[in-house]
């Protein structure tokens, strides 16, 4: 059996035993098993996009960073004031794209790949790693929010306030998931997988 062979079983059996363990979000599944079906790609790791609520004193500090909720449908104002009652002193809304890293045998494939993200809308995809028999491709959404809700220990968004925030967090978050739905019709379209069935 080929590297690449060897390779795209080894990920086919880590996302199924995600799947079953609840670590792949459900409504990706079918995007997934349909790229994997492609002769030239398999996925490594996927997000379908998220609403989270986090304690941390700066984003960028990930490492510092404690989950306090998380969400990969729409929430209700209700969901996020109860977890913000679990901060510390520093606490964020955020929301994140969708990000799906698929690698491609090779370069042309990559970019066929590439061509039909950008045009479903996932403008900020790219070529991530570059080997002589592996591409690595990132495909990401820029449907991104980060929005200080608690600041050195006091609220600073009020109930009307963190409501509209809400609101803009399922906007973006809906918006992503159009374009997941998007990105998969074409990805059927365009490698004749309409009478395919999903892994």
């Amino acid at each position: 059996m080929s590297e690449w062979n060897t390779r795209k079983d080894y990920f086919l059996r880590r996302l199924r035993e995600e799947f079953e363990a609840g670590r792949v979000d459900p409504d990706l599944k079918d995007l997934l098993d349909l790229i994997n079906l492609l002769d030239d790609y398999y996925t490594t790791s996927s997000c379908s996009g998220r609403i989270q609520v986090a304690e941390v004193r700066m984003p960028g500090d990930k490492f510092d960073l404690r989950t306090l909720g998380k969400w990969h449908w729409k929430v209700d104002l209700e969901d996020i004031k109860e977890v913000l009652t679990k901060g510390g002193d520093y606490v964020w809304l955020m929301v994140q794209g969708p990000i799906i890293h698929i690698t491609s045998r090779n370069l042309e494939s990559a970019l066929k790949m590439l061509s039909l993200a950008r045009a479903c809308g996932f403008k900020h995809s790219g070529i991530q790693v570059y080997k002589r028999f592996r591409i690595l491709i990132e495909i990401m959404g820029s449907e991104e929010m980060t929005v200080p809700l608690k600041w050195a220990g006091v609220t600073i968004v009020s109930e009307d306030g963190l409501s509209s925030l809400v609101n803009i967090a399922n906007e973006l978050l809906e918006r992503s998931k159009s374009k997941l739905k998007r990105f998969k019709k074409a990805v059927i379209k365009n490698f004749h997988l309409g009478s395919v069935t999903p892994l």
